[in-house]
């Protein structure tokens, strides 16, 4: 191992293995360690998918005037949406190994309330946003086709429904892997990686970071410029090593999971709507 590094990333999922992958395309001697194994954390515990960035436009599913009165908030959901598609339209193009396509389906009823016109102009800005390289293929169906739709048979309210989007979406077959693969890309170009060794101390030397590891086999000491703090949820417990432990990141938020199986016609079909205060469902 290198004595002093000009950077160590903290951290194993996909957030510290791209960190790490672009400072060593960027010339910096990088180590980049994480404490279980690699995309063991939140990295495997999410929806796999590979977001299109609809939900970035979900403020504007109510009143348009309303989501260009601020601005600033709307030019940012706006960057989020583009950068989402390109996101994906990359990814999709290099490995579509990785991932498989997905049915989504938002049914438009009175409760969401959005029309058949704001949906179009949203998918529009969408496949601007990538040049329309992977394709969305949205199709709008009417109120009288949507209560025919397969996938709807027993929905609550279904009498009342305006119709229905669908789009395609992505999904990752396996997201650890991704998080391996781009460790290992990182690798070949002259990071180097630890898993299983964990940050068990920080202190400032200087203008440098004495970073303590500790693993199986004991302890090492490594000196570096920079600490890149990638550890997600334990974020703050990274920061507290380095004495500094009332700047906190991480703070509670209440939500609800609902777990229920589904019917097996409805495998490979996601559901997506908004909720009465705009918020992606």
């Amino acid at each position: 191992m290198t004595e002093i590094y000009d950077t160590v990333v903290v951290g194993g999922g996909i957030i510290a293995a791209a960190a790490g992958q672009h400072l060593a395309a960027a010339g910096y001697r990088t180590l980049l360690v994480e404490r279980d194994d690699y995309g063991a954390g939140t990295s495997s515990k999410t929806s796999r998918l590979q977001h299109c960035g609809l939900g970035y436009l979900s403020a504007a599913s109510g009143s348009i005037a309303a989501f260009l009165a601020h601005p600033r908030s709307a030019i940012e959901c706006v960057s989020l949406m583009r950068r989402s598609m390109q996101g994906r339209a990359e990814f999709v193009r290099l490995a579509p190994e990785r991932v498989k396509p997905v049915a989504f389906i938002i049914p438009l009823t009175p409760e969401n309330a959005i029309p058949h016109w704001k949906a179009r102009l949203a998918f529009r800005l969408m496949t601007a946003s990538d040049g329309g390289k992977v394709p969305l293929n949205l199709r709008i169906l009417s109120a009288e086709e949507a209560r025919a739709h397969p996938a709807l048979q027993g929905m609550a309210g279904l009498k009342s429904i305006r119709g229905v989007m669908s789009f395609t979406e992505y999904q990752y077959h396996w997201p650890e892997r991704i998080v391996v693969d781009t460790v290992m890309k990182a690798r070949a170009i002259g990071m180097e990686a630890l898993n299983h060794t964990a940050v068990t101390g920080l202190a400032r030397e200087g203008d440098l970071w004495r970073v303590i590891l500790t693993a199986a086999k004991g302890s090492l000491d490594v000196l570096a410029r920079a600490v890149v703090n990638c550890a997600g949820v334990w974020i703050d417990e990274v920061t507290a090593l380095a004495g500094a432990p009332h700047i906190r990141k991480n703070t509670g938020e209440k939500g609800t999971n609902i777990v229920v199986r589904l019917p097996e016609g409805l495998r490979g079909i996601g559901f997506e709507t908004v909720t009465a205060a705009g918020a992606p469902f």
